[in-house]
């Protein structure tokens, strides 16, 4: 990694990012934080930062290469909700 990636990238990231990279809840997050739910086997250590809870990034991503899929946040979501009505189409 080069300076510039630094820059961009933060060293350390929040509950909420962790999440959004692993594309799970906010709320399982922080339960895996405060220890009233175990993390996934071999999940970097959580650091407390004064009131703020947060993970080294090059761990967490370390920790998401070892498991060989790429993070939530590269991937298409499936859309929520009732799937739209399909129109034949009208083409000539």
């Amino acid at each position: 990694m080069d300076d510039n990636e630094h820059k961009e990238s933060p060293l350390l990231i929040g509950v909420r990012e962790v999440a959004h990279l692993l594309g799970a809840g906010e709320s399982t997050v922080r339960k895996w934080s405060s220890g009233h739910l175990p993390p996934p086997a071999g999940f970097p250590p959580f650091l407390k930062l004064g009131a703020r809870v947060v993970v080294r990034r090059r761990d967490l991503e370390a920790w998401v290469a070892s498991l060989g899929i790429p993070p939530q946040a590269d991937l298409q979501r499936p859309r929520r909700g009732r799937p739209r009505k399909q129109w034949p189409s009208t083409g000539p």
